[in-house]
């Protein structure tokens, strides 16, 4: 069969509608399989069947990659737009019957994904021209939603008013350095994965999780607590969150004057001793839970200056009357108000390294730090809501989430000119049970990166905050090692690797507070895959 594209002209200049269509869930499939040459000729006939089916609504393949693909055709008139929904239905419709005659596919599910681009079309698709392709392409899993229909602004506002009205669920996603909007299909919705396995689920299983340092604490009993750390909200499925957006808004300054007005004495001591600490961060306020009708995780959130941050987060460290005051307030996340108290965005991230090893960094004393000498399940980093200069550097404002994960990660580890691969997934919202800080969770994984590639990248002046840890270790990345570890109260003699300053001096030290909840987090991911 000849594609439209081959009758073109090189260099002609169209619209151009595309759709892809991916199977979500496919390695779990294909793992669990008992004879993977059975999946191999399932998932052919499976893309045989769309070509063929889209084909008849002016849809051609540009290439299938074993579990998705891309389709194309001319979108110059309102017709050959509004086809899209068309080929959407169809692809659908094929995926459900695949499904009913295909064994073993219960947890398969399709993602469809479409967009209008303007293309410099060949003969020879290899050689098209568009940066709005390229976009697509790159950004379309941050598009697409598990078993759902997504469409991009720009083919949403060039549709009939008829079939535009289909699409009422509006969520907004990062594409480069700005976000877009993206509207999802109410005939084929988003489906907001069973939370039977999800982390928090999880936890709630564990019998012997690790207690907090603290007794006594009002926290609700359907929060699990692993250590020093409340597991407040944990994404749907292991994939992480679908999306995070960050709202910015205003600090409620005189309400927290309010609830500290009777510690007056000892707040202003404690502003006092954080003098001289400059800069902004961003206080966690409010979060807003993915659901069907949106999957995006929301957190609103206030500039503040770090010194009253720090100085609060010190304060209530050290001042038991003042910690009992604010417990109750610091859990206030999903309330109207929102936390009406001081704090920082901030996300912990732990590193799984090439050689299936689990990253460990030992913190040291600094001015203005938190919690030295101590264990940490890789780093801790706060967003940076604006632009700065200190340490004789320029820092650019952090777009989102993931922004602040690798800038951190190749300021302390990596180094700021490693181009390897960095793969980021968010799990989950925790609560420090020391400071009191609300923080995400996440996992980063460093495919074609082995410890002794780290080590080295660390020890390099492109590693501008190396010395933010003295010591690097790792542990094996194994479900029986990740146990023992989250129920040990220090790395001892669990560690696979290590680097730097002398390990056996330090292998004793305790863990960072929030390190036992993400050893938690990677023992679940660990436990589930294996299921």
């Amino acid at each position: 069969m000849i594609a439209w594209w081959e009758h073109c002209r090189p260099g002609d200049l169209k619209k151009v509608v595309l759709i892809q269509f991916d199977l979500a869930g496919h390695s779990p499939w294909a793992e669990a399989a008992p004879q993977k040459p059975v999946v191999a000729q399932d998932r052919s006939e499976f893309a045989l069947t769309l070509k063929h089916r889209l084909s008849f609504v002016g849809f051609d393949c540009l290439y299938w990659l074993g579990d998705g693909g891309v389709f194309a055709r001319v979108g110059e008139t309102q017709q050959e737009k509004n086809s899209v929904v068309e080929a959407a239905d169809e692809g659908f419709s094929c995926f459900h019957r695949f499904k009913q005659t295909t064994r073993g596919t219960d947890a398969l599910s399709l993602r469809a994904t479409a967009t209008l681009v303007d293309v410099y079309l060949h003969p020879e698709p290899g050689q098209w021209f568009s940066p709005e392709l390229n976009d697509f392409l790159k950004y379309e899993r941050k598009l697409g939603l598990r078993g759902a229909f997504v469409i991009t602004d720009s083919l949403c506002q060039s549709l009939s008013k008829q079939t535009a009205s289909r699409f009422t669920s509006k969520r907004s996603v990062r594409m480069q350095k700005r976000l877009v909007p993206a509207y999802t299909d109410s005939n084929h919705p988003f489906e907001l994965p069973r939370p039977t396995s999800n982390f928090m689920a999880w936890l709630m299983r564990q019998k012997d999780l690790p207690l907090p340092n603290r007794t006594g604490l009002d926290v609700p009993k359907s929060l699990p607590v692993v250590g020093d750390c409340v597991i407040c909200d944990a994404a749907p499925s292991k994939t992480g969150y679908d999306n995070i957006v960050l709202v910015q808004s205003t600090f409620p300054e005189e309400d927290f004057e309010t609830l500290m007005k009777q510690f007056k004495a000892e707040w202003s001591t404690a502003r006092s001793e954080a003098q001289g600490l400059k800069g902004i961060k961003s206080a966690p306020l409010r979060i807003t839970c993915p659901v069907t009708d949106d999957p995006t995780l929301y957190l609103e959130h206030a500039p503040v200056e770090y010194g009253l941050i720090h100085a609060f987060h010190h304060l209530v460290e050290r001042n038991s009357a003042v910690y009992d005051h604010f417990l109750r307030e610091a859990l206030q996340y999903r309330t109207v108000s929102g936390r009406r108290m001081p704090g920082a965005v901030a996300v912990d991230a732990t590193v799984i390294l090439s050689g299936n090893e689990l990253l460990l960094s030992h913190r040291i004393a600094r001015k203005g730090g938190y919690n030295p000498e101590l264990w940490s399940a890789t780093l801790e980093e706060h967003f940076s809501v604006a632009k700065s200069t200190w340490g004789n550097r320029e820092h650019p404002a952090d777009m989102d989430i993931e922004d602040t994960i690798v800038r951190g990660l190749r300021e302390e580890f990596v180094s700021q000119d490693s181009a390897k691969e960095i793969l980021v997934s968010v799990h989950a919202v925790t609560l420090d049970l020391v400071n009191l800080n609300l923080q995400f969770q996440s996992v980063v994984h460093l495919p074609d990166t082995s410890f002794e590639e780290l080590a080295e990248a660390w020890r390099s002046p492109e590693t501008p905050d190396r010395g933010e840890h003295d010591t690097l270790a790792t542990l094996e990345f194994k479900a029986s090692t990740i146990r023992r570890a989250l129920l040990a109260n220090s790395p001892g003699q669990l560690t696979k690797s290590s680097a730097g300053e002398n390990y056996s001096e330090r292998s004793e030290h305790p863990w960072h507070p929030r390190s036992r909840a993400r050893l938690a987090c990677c023992l679940w991911l660990l436990e589930e895959a294996s299921d």
